[in-house]
């Protein structure tokens, strides 16, 4: 005779294994599961400057074309301001100063007929391959402020207007190289000030010039650009300086300087 088979039941689990099989099940889906890691995303982390003057500062992404562009301010900010972006290297830029000036594209242009704000920046290509990557914001003085002396007291420097214009009218915020385009500034030395001063964007090439009007007469023209190019002046640096210019009609010279730089040059009047 046969006997009838014996049903064979599971094992009990120990309470051990029990656990240990609760825990596996109670795992949420993560991008640390090895098989499928191409969609996890990386976690950018942008540290801003923590400066009380600064409110707004602008932060794009690229990757070939822009995929994120914001306005924060640094202060909500104070460890860093994170973004998660699907990985692999991202162009960031970010941009401060902003008042008349636009941003299209990775280009900041100034309108025609504006000086140039009182703009900084900063780029980097960050390697966000990763599961996290960190870029710290370091900002770069992108205007160079003239300080411009006709050598005339605040009463007379009232009755003077100044022209000042160029070939370039911006910067591109992936490489810090001027645009090209048109520059046009108009004005005045303010109230009781005998120096008249204006910023002006990266330039191009030595094309800038500058035109005095005296009591809406033509008083004098001069090619600012070539000057500045003679001094040795790198429209190209990171950062820019100021530069510092004085115009003796009388005497027929023109001395130029840098910020922090121990010589200048000086020029004869020869076109005006």
């Amino acid at each position: 005779h046969h006997l009838p088979p014996i049903p064979i039941f599971p094992k009990p689990a120990s309470g051990r294994a029990v656990l240990i099989l609760a825990a596996i099940l109670l795992l949420p889906c993560a991008c640390s599961v090895k098989e499928d890691r191409v969609p996890c995303p990386c976690y950018l982390d942008v540290v801003l400057p923590q400066d009380s003057t600064i409110r707004e500062v602008g932060i794009s992404l690229w990757r070939e074309l822009e995929v994120c562009r914001v306005a924060v301010d640094p202060a909500d900010f104070p460890q860093a301001w994170t973004k998660p972006v699907k990985k692999g290297v991202v162009t960031l830029a970010s941009w401060r100063g902003v008042r008349k000036a636009a941003v299209a594209g990775h280009w900041l242009t100034i309108p025609f007929g504006e000086q140039c704000d009182s703009l900084y920046a900063f780029h980097e290509e960050v390697d966000a391959t990763g599961e996290r990557a960190r870029s710290v914001v370091v900002f770069r003085k992108q205007f160079a402020t003239v300080h411009l002396d006709i050598r005339k007291d605040a009463a007379a420097m009232r009755r003077f207007a100044f022209l000042v214009e160029g070939g370039s009218c911006g910067f591109d915020l992936h490489t810090f190289t001027p645009v090209p385009g048109g520059f046009r500034w108009e004005g005045r030395a303010a109230e009781g000030e005998r120096i008249v001063r204006f910023r002006i964007p990266r330039q191009s090439d030595d094309s800038l010039s500058l035109s005095l009007r005296h009591d809406g007469a033509p008083a004098g023209s001069y090619p600012l650009g070539e000057y500045i190019a003679r001094l040795g002046y790198d429209w190209h640096a990171e950062e820019l300086q100021d530069i510092y210019v004085t115009i003796d009609q009388v005497l027929g010279l023109v001395t130029v300087s840098v910020s922090d730089w121990e010589d200048g040059a000086v020029f004869h009047l020869v076109e005006q």
